[in-house]
């Protein structure tokens, strides 16, 4: 199963007659995604007639993100005369960027009647994304429905409580042991919380994220809040759930931006099972260094200097806070859409 976020950006472009080259905009998010909008205002190759409009996920995946999307240069006279193109495109390596070499006649802008150049000679451009996100979801079986039936619906089956907080979940520990690594350990330990009717998770364990996992252990695969993945990931690590852990380790590094990736790195460098996020947060970095605040960067190199060294050398090997491609050469053939 597929979850679906949607979002617009808007970017505007000033002295638009005075650009010259490849245009980016600032990174914006949809879904689990940074995205870049991608401007040539004398086309992207011959024969210079149009504008060109692309737009690109930093850092695409092998497979998706898939995604419907509009975009737009503005008609500032006339709404109803805004340039519209639309298409559906899963983004790759193989093909990074996707848009319209042909958007809008420069004929056409240049007029002055036209309404796309405002008095002050902007040109603005919308993006509205319908995003085909990857998320912490699959089918769900039948067994699975029955044993969240239970989960929500204990009753007198439950023969264990799980204590977290003030809150407590109903369980049965027939399906933890089966399911968990750290419950079978526990229940077969022959230590004084192997027979008890109570279990109280340690007090630095989230209850939201107790609540999270143990749907997981039960057959769902729910989604995830943002500002739960980390205690959803320590807990997960900490009961032996290794699948959910990777997981949740892939949807951090997903959602990582230039305002957390520091954030996220010291909280993942060093962390068992932490090694491909880790690396996952180091790309986010030299994607997005240029829009790391200072202040971050001082507080790195504070607690971890030899982790900003290795910042600092793989932003000089990467080239840096990049857009995803070069936009002309050999980018240029890759973008298909012409209409």
């Amino acid at each position: 199963m597929a979850g679906f976020s949607e979002g617009h950006f808007e970017w505007e472009l000033k002295n638009f007659k005075q650009l010259e080259g490849k245009q980016t905009s600032d990174v914006f998010r949809v879904g689990s995604h940074r995205w870049i909008l991608k401007c040539f205002p004398k086309q992207a190759h011959d024969p210079h007639e149009h504008v060109s409009v692309f737009i690109e996920p930093l850092k695409p995946p092998n497979l998706g993100p898939k995604a419907t999307f509009a975009l737009t240069i503005k008609n500032h006279n006339d709404p109803s005369k805004d340039a519209t193109k639309r298409d559906t495109h899963s983004f790759n390596t193989g093909d990074p960027d996707w848009g319209f070499s042909r958007m809008l006649p420069l004929s056409e802008l240049n007029d002055e009647e036209s309404g796309f150049l405002r008095p002050d000679g902007a040109l603005v451009i919308r993006a509205e994304l319908k995003v085909d996100d990857p998320c912490l979801r699959v089918g769900v079986s039948d067994m699975a429905r029955d044993f969240l039936a239970l989960l929500d619906s204990p009753g007198a089956t439950s023969d264990l409580t799980l204590l977290a907080g003030r809150r407590s979940f109903p369980a049965h520990r027939a399906i933890l042991a089966a399911r968990c690594p750290y419950f079978k350990a526990l229940f077969e330990s022959g230590l004084s919380d192997a027979d008890a009717r109570e279990v109280a998770v340690p007090d630095e364990a989230s209850p939201d994220a107790v609540a999270l996992l143990l749907r997981a252990i039960y057959g769902d695969a729910p989604a995830c809040a943002p500002e739960l993945l980390k205690p959803a990931a320590e807990l997960a690590d900490r009961w032996l759930l290794a699948g959910a852990r990777d997981a949740l380790h892939e949807h951090i590094g997903l959602v990582s931006s230039s305002e957390t990736v520091i954030a996220d790195l010291l909280w993942a460098e060093g962390r068992g099972g932490a090694e491909a996020l880790v690396g996952q947060l180091e790309s986010v970095y030299v994607s997005c260094a240029g829009e790391v605040p200072e202040a971050d960067i001082e507080g790195l190199a504070d607690a971890n200097p030899r982790l900003l060294a290795r910042l600092l050398k793989a932003v000089t090997k990467g080239g840096g806070g990049g857009s995803g491609g070069d936009g002309g050469g050999s980018g240029a053939s890759k973008r298909q859409r012409t209409g």
